[in-house]
């Protein structure tokens, strides 16, 4: 049956080509030239997948000998740093299943580290984890593509018995890189007092670790965390900075001035300063992009050519598809991408539209403005940026991190010209100063905008209902709101209003998305259930990361707490859940528990082998289930259940460690 199926589809589709050949040749090399883009993204996927592959450990290892050589330290010397560390030598592994790269969280000072070193260290190691629900992040997948093959922890200090000067001659360049971008990220947080200075680390280095949660948190909140990305405003200042100091300097003398293309030569330096800050930043995807752009618009300059802004965006995204077609389902990607296309487009259509005024005569030529004219219009073109930026960048927010912040204008408003004129050009000429010494003053200026900043942030997430938090939208949702926002932005004529209606279906299908009612994690050691009143009531606090991913994805925020007197009921044989008119919850920790469940529950969780002859239960969830199809997320009908796994979002992929997955069903 599936054959002939496949039989009819495929003549089905040839007969549809011929038409169009014969009728619409046009639109059939449309078509042609679209599937074969499609043809040659997916191949790219592929590529890419098989370029990255490495061994990863496929179960826990505990307290092994590694050797191996250190590439990076990410956090500080507070005894709160993690080791990425490329093995050649794992205990009880063969050679062929060391995995390229380890990552180790390290408890103690780093100061007599340096990336290069050759390290030996007793650690505990475990593969890249699942999931702790269907629909949440997969660090396994983000693992697989940064070809980081097991994760763990250190048993006491790591031992240095080899230096960088082992290395040739690329080696010990990329090594000098890493402890360059480490060293001036040093420099800064011992600089700066307080919070800023790993604030300030982060905005030219990239490195994110040493913010205390809660700033970051704060400027979540206050829709500011995009000001941390290395994104156009940071790579503009650096590449535009350097390109008007070379130009106003090469005016001044007359020489030069009279005889040299100085306009060509200052975009050539400021391609040079963008390529440096791109490679001390750890060329993240904002960063690529913005980076791209950047230097399209000073090739332009150097061959005498215009820059079209939209077709910049085109060329920035397509660049980095090729090189990380992964990137393409990562959050950064997409806020990035959807944020500057929404304010190309708009002000695209705006200057096509002052076009059509001025030529029907509607708007006529104005003199040059005075100061407070263009103190005006600066404060409007920020106030229509921030809000664009926003609503370009909210669904994206919506959909990955749960949550809208609904200041978000008024902290923009007040933050981003701190960030424009003080802190990143004080934080150029820091760069530039720092190896003369002379980056103290500059970097101390540098914090106390960034002390601004963090106030701002605080007192904005400090409002009431600073943020409104939302349940996980279904992804058939979130492909309507890319396909409106792609309508509405790319098409010049007035049908692009279409994209509007698309667009706001999705957010209006996906805030009517109800969250699961029962959510298992993937060693079936906790569950949580959302009551009938719609509180999230966790079974077990103990790993705490797990229980804030569900609260957070159930739309009651992080760290959430339900009221008093809805909880579990539990004894040292487990636990219950029971709740009028709905399905009893049970969960097993002690087999003996199983012969008063089995009658009584309706959904049985076990961490043991649930045992033959417990019919009980209409659903039974045991260690054996979990190895297979991973988290669970079930929604609670008049049917019976609908079931929704981890192994059937994920499906069949490389970093899919697991045994033969069975796809979702319903009970």
């Amino acid at each position: 049956m599936a054959r002939a199926m496949a039989a009819a589809a495929a003549g089905s589709a040839l007969v549809g080509a011929a038409v169009l050949w014969r009728h619409q040749p046009a639109l059939f090399k449309t078509g042609l030239a679209v599937l074969g883009l499609m043809a040659l993204g997916f191949a790219l996927a592929k590529a890419r997948t098989e370029r990255v592959r490495a061994p990863v450990v496929a179960h826990e290892l505990e307290a092994v000998m590694l050797e191996g050589r250190l590439l990076e330290i990410r956090g500080g010397n507070d005894g709160n740093a993690r080791l990425i560390i490329r093995p050649s030598y794992v205990e009880r592994l063969r050679k062929d299943e060391v995995p390229e790269k380890v990552r180790l969280s390290y408890r103690y000072e780093t100061e007599n580290l340096s990336p290069g070193d050759r390290l030996r260290v007793r650690a505990s190691l475990m593969p890249p984890p699942e999931p702790v629900s269907p629909d949440g992040f997969d660090f396994a997948r983000q693992s697989w593509f940064d070809r980081i093959g097991a994760l763990g922890f250190t048993y006491g200090r790591v031992e240095v018995v080899g230096s960088a000067a082992e290395l040739g001659l690329t080696g010990q360049l990329q090594t000098r890189i890493t402890q360059i971008r480490a060293d001036i990220a040093h420099r800064m947080r011992l600089a700066i007092d307080g919070p800023a200075g790993p604030l300030a680390a982060a905005l030219i280095t990239g490195d994110r670790s040493g913010i205390a949660p809660q700033h970051l948190q704060n400027l979540r909140d206050a829709s500011l965390a995009h000001l941390l990305a290395i994104s156009g405003l940071h790579m503009g200042l650096a590449g535009w900075a350097l390109y008007s100091l070379v130009r106003g300097g090469l005016a001044l003398w007359p020489g030069a001035a009279l005889r040299l293309p100085i306009k060509k030569i200052a975009a050539g330096t400021g391609l040079f300063g963008a390529t440096i800050y791109l490679i001390l930043s750890g060329a993240p995807i904002s960063a690529q992009r913005a980076y791209i752009m950047l230097a399209l618009v000073l090739i332009a300059i150097i061959l005498d050519r215009p820059a079209f802004t939209l077709r910049m965006v085109a060329i920035a995204a397509t660049v980095i598809l090729i090189l990380q077609p992964e990137s393409l389902l990562e959050a950064g990607f997409q806020m990035s991408f959807a944020a500057c296309t929404g304010l190309v487009a708009a002000y695209e259509a705006r200057r096509q539209w002052n076009a059509q005024r001025l030529r029907s005569g509607k708007l006529m030529w104005q003199r040059s403005p005075g100061l407070m004219s263009r103190a005006f219009a600066y404060l409007r073109g920020l106030l229509l940026t921030s809000l664009l930026a926003g609503l370009a960048t909210a669904p994206f927010a919506a959909y990955h991190f749960n949550q809208f912040a609904n200041y978000g204008l008024i902290a923009n408003i007040l933050a981003v010209p701190m960030m424009a004129f003080v802190i990143m050009p004080l934080g150029v000429l820091a760069l530039i100063a720092m190896p003369f010494g002379g980056d103290g003053v500059f970097l101390k200026g540098m914090g106390l905008g960034i002390d601004y900043v963090l106030a701002v942030a605080a007192e904005v997430a400090s409002w009431p209902v600073a943020v409104s938090h939302v349940s996980v939208w279904p992804s058939w949702t979130f492909a309507l709101v890319v396909i409106g926002g792609l309508w509405l932005c790319l098409w010049q004529r007035v049908w692009r209003i279409g994209g509007v209606v698309v667009l706001g279906a999705g957010v209006l299908f996906g805030r009517m998305a109800s969250p699961p009612d029962l959510v298992i994690d993937r060693e079936a050691e906790n569950i949580a259930v959302l009551s009938s009143e719609g509180a999230l009531v966790v079974m077990s606090k103990r790993k705490r990361f797990t229980a804030d991913s569900w609260s957070r994805q159930s739309g009651q925020g992080p760290e959430y707490h339900p009221p008093d007197g809805e909880e579990f009921a539990c004894d040292v044989l487990g636990c219950v859940y029971e709740e009028a008119d709905r399905p009893i919850v049970a969960f097993v920790a002690d087999g003996r528990a199983f012969e008063d469940d089995c009658l009584s529950a309706d959904i049985l969780v076990s961490t043991q082998s649930v045992p033959h002859g417990c019919d009980g239960p209409t659903l039974i969830v045991d260690p054996r289930d979990v190895r297979e199809n991973g988290s669970y997320a079930i929604w609670f009908d008049k049917d019976g259940y609908r079931v929704r796994t981890a192994a059937s979002v994920r499906g069949h992929r490389p970093w899919v460690t697991s045994t033969t997955r069975r796809s979702s069903s319903s009970g």
